[in-house]
């Protein structure tokens, strides 16, 4: 991401529609990346759905 909202929550959500983890990484002055751990989840697809105010994107992820 170009920019890191302060308020940016980060939801791994099953192929359900089902969130599995939230993560609140709050302002993030170095970097553009945020680093989290999903080794415990089993293989299959999985999306990230990014929320702030008014700003909603969602990614699919494959774990194989």
């Amino acid at each position: 991401m170009n920019s890191w909202p302060e308020k940016l929550q980060i939801q791994l959500m099953d192929s359900k529609g089902q969130a599995m983890k939230v993560f609140q990484p709050g302002m993030k002055l170095k970097g553009t990346a945020y680093k989290f751990n999903i080794s415990e989840l089993p293989n299959g697809v999985y999306f990230l759905k990014l929320v702030d105010s008014g700003f909603t994107k969602v990614k699919k992820i494959v774990i194989n």
